[in-house]
């Protein structure tokens, strides 16, 4: 009996799977992960993983600081005095921050902070940003809130940042409660400060 005797003949219609059909499932994964992602944003949500850990710092109780002003004179961390905070970490050279700061900005000056006292952390990630130039970014987009002008890099160190924007959520207790690294949305922004005067 021959070798050829003995090998089975292919099933019709049951060949390999062709490459074009794993390309095809490949970019049809990254355009449907791509749609929800666009309606995530156009929507003001996030995206969020449970898979992905919270950034070490949560949980953690961070010092109190003083600072310098952007506006003159010094501002303190408010927990210091029992307060919950709202951090948002900017500079005036930072692309992603001139979108995020107006969309907070409008957010601010019409609905409650809830008594969660929000400051803004003027920070120099990666390279040095002039007080005239965040002063200026400010007013821009009219955030009115406190300022801390981070030119020691105090408040970054502390947070443990590494690129902007970022905003942190620290209660009364000066427990880091949230850390959101990179752009956060106004409705996120929202959420975080209700769960902190909670």
């Amino acid at each position: 009996m021959s070798l050829s005797d003995t090998t089975e003949s292919p099933r019709p219609g049951r060949g390999r799977p062709s490459p074009m059909m794993f390309v095809s499932l490949g970019l049809g994964t990254v355009l449907a992960i791509a749609l929800i992602v666009v309606m995530s944003v156009l929507t003001g949500g996030t995206v969020t993983s449970s898979s992905v850990p919270a950034p070490a710092i949560v949980g953690k109780t961070v010092a109190a600081q003083t600072v310098r002003s952007l506006t003159g004179g010094t501002t303190t961390t408010p927990w210091t005095y029992g307060h919950p905070t709202a951090l948002i970490f900017f500079a005036s050279w930072c692309e992603p921050c001139k979108t995020e700061l107006p969309h907070l900005a409008a957010y601010l000056a019409h609905h409650s902070t809830h008594g969660v006292r929000v400051i803004a952390v003027d920070s120099e990630v990666g390279q040095s940003d002039s007080p005239s130039n965040a002063r200026a970014m400010l007013q821009r987009y009219h955030l009115n809130v406190p300022t801390m002008a981070d030119a020691k890099g105090q408040m970054v160190n502390e947070f443990g940042l590494s690129a902007l924007p970022d905003s942190a959520f620290v209660n009364a207790k000066g427990v880091v409660t949230w850390l959101n690294i990179g752009p956060i949305s106004a409705n996120s922004f929202a959420q975080r400060l209700a769960q902190a005067a909670a």
